[in-house]
């Protein structure tokens, strides 16, 4: 508990423990938590960020995007038993909240020496990449579609070079057989990641190239020639989908290091939209007008002119965390081919029209993109089921994509099919 009021200090330090028992037998993974915040000093007033499952309110909970659930990933692993006694330990610092939990059917009570120390990551990876980034290689339909195109085209006499920074391809190339694996790894820290999974599963096939595209010699190849290009479309300094396509650039500049047959995965991108109508995401960027008694026109006047002037018409957002219903069919805006040069690329202007083909208040148009690996093989890094119009949108939880938000004046624009 932590008292803002200024009656009593805040502790810099501090360590809870409560008991408590299972419910169901099962394997503790991780610690889900939310604040109640006590807004009045007679406590009259309270304020739960708790999901619906637990709030004390669910028929009126108010939507907020912060004080938002989090979820912390436990350590060590506990089973128990259903009933079964354990305790949960609490603790903070300054700038972090940390758990533990301690199984106490042995009668022991506390935790293992070193666990209510702040936890550090000492492998690196948790330094480098972000949640969606875990995610990702964790996902297992994702490596399974890149394992089943890879197969297809890694032979025994296969030179593979990847273009991105911290993937898993290099690897999976290698376990499938190729005989040379060169992936370019020009950031430091995730460098150093790379070599320690490739270390740690052995790989004599797989080098690292400490430089950019454009500064690669064949000796840094050893004097091969590529001729199978690989790319996962993910650089940690991307922030909207398409910044991913760096990748076709730096192709460019390893023109004279590949081979006249090179195969290129993946091959095609397209850039796809859908008309939105989201439950509540539109309120960040919505006037506030009038509530409670006050007039706050004069307040959305200053927001909405420093807002035209600063902020951009798109911005990334995880869409997963705001429920959507598709308005449209999804549509392709742009298609690249990925095999043939971007120096060769004229420029591309399209206009498209978004068909609305049910009611519903037009919010928000999402934009992500869409990879055709091979033939056989499209990932999607936006939907991961088929759009259906009047339904919530299924999207991928391990990107952000980018929304371009509708004026204020169309947010309650009521849309009719055609």
């Amino acid at each position: 508990m932590f008292d803002y009021s200024g009656k009593t200090p805040i502790l810099f330090q501090e360590h809870a423990v409560i008991e408590t028992a299972a419910k169901n037998a099962g394997t503790s993974q991780l610690v889900f938590m939310w604040w109640d915040l006590q807004m009045d000093v007679d406590g009259e007033v309270m304020l739960s960020c708790a999901p619906r499952w637990a709030h004390p309110e669910p028929s009126n909970m108010q939507w907020r995007d912060h004080w938002m659930q989090a979820v912390y990933y436990l350590p060590t692993e506990m089973p128990v038993l259903q009933d079964e006694q354990f305790q949960l330990h609490a603790y903070h610092d300054e700038y972090s909240l940390w758990f533990t939990t301690k199984n106490t059917a042995n009668g022991s009570k506390g935790c293992v020496k070193g666990q209510d120390e702040r936890p550090i990551c000492t492998c690196g990876a948790h330094v480098v990449c972000s949640r969606m980034r875990i995610g990702m290689h964790n996902d297992k339909l994702r490596r399974q579609a890149w394992v089943s195109a890879l197969s297809k085209v890694i032979l025994p006499s296969s030179v593979c070079l990847c273009l991105g920074q911290g993937s898993l391809l290099p690897l999976i190339a290698a376990s499938l057989g190729a005989k040379q694996v060169f992936t370019l790894e020009d950031s430091a820290m995730s460098r150093r990641v790379t070599e320690s999974f490739i270390d740690t599963n052995g790989f004599k096939n797989v080098k690292i190239i400490n430089k950019r595209a454009d500064t690669v010699t064949k000796e840094d190849l050893d004097n091969h020639k590529i001729d199978v290009v690989i790319s996962e479309q993910f650089f940690h300094t991307s922030v909207l989908p398409w910044d991913n396509l760096y990748s076709w650039y730096a192709l460019a500049h390893l023109a004279t290091h590949l081979t006249a047959d090179v195969t290129v995965m993946p091959r095609l991108a397209r850039i796809k939209a859908v008309a939105v109508c989201f439950r509540d995401l539109w309120k960040i960027r919505a006037p506030v007008g009038s509530t409670e008694g006050f007039n706050l026109q004069k307040f959305d006047q200053l927001v909405t002119g420093s807002a035209t002037i600063s902020d951009a018409l798109i911005e990334p957002q995880p869409l997963w965390e705001y429920p959507g219903t598709a308005l449209s069919q999804p549509l392709t805006l742009m298609e690249f081919d990925l095999t043939k040069p971007v120096t060769e690329q004229t420029d591309m202007q399209y206009v498209q029209e978004l068909l609305f083909e049910c009611t519903g208040s037009c919010n928000g148009i999402a934009f992500w993109m869409e990879y055709d690996v091979c033939d056989e093989t499209s990932i999607s890094t936006g939907l991961t089921q088929t759009a259906k119009v009047g339904e919530l949108c299924v999207w991928d939880r391990y990107k952000r994509f980018v929304l371009y938000y509708c004026s204020f004046a169309m947010i309650f624009y009521q849309v009719f099919t055609k």
